[in-house]
């Protein structure tokens, strides 16, 4: 088994980590315009690719080709994974649970602990 590293100046060499490199330069621009539908930017910056995340589509010359995952795709996986809330233990009765808003915002909620509650 080989461990790929992401050395500096070296481009990715599978759709993953195309996407996670993506992701981590430009996912900040990725936009949703719909329920299930991002504009997520090219990596050359040149235009943006239409995503349809139900339904794991991209309007990408890539996708349109080859009919399978593309980096697109695969970066509003990583950008929704991103958003999923991050549970905190249980503090004095109390469990709080940090998550980033619409706006990229990090923001805390607390709930009573249903152990301790």
């Amino acid at each position: 088994m080989t461990i790929q590293s992401l050395a500096e100046g070296s481009p990715p060499d599978t759709r993953e980590l195309r996407a996670l490199e993506l992701y981590r330069t430009r996912g900040h621009e990725i936009r949703k315009v719909g329920e299930d539908l991002y504009l997520v930017p090219s990596r050359t910056g040149q235009g943006s690719y239409t995503v349809d995340y139900n339904e794991e589509s991209c309007s990408c010359p890539d996708y349109r080709t080859r009919k399978e995952t593309c980096k697109h795709i695969y970066c509003v996986g990583i950008s929704l994974a991103k958003r999923r809330r991050r549970v905190c233990a249980c503090v004095e009765g109390w469990v709080y649970v940090g998550y980033l808003d619409d706006n990229d915002v990090e923001r805390v909620a607390s709930y009573r602990c249903r152990r301790c509650g």
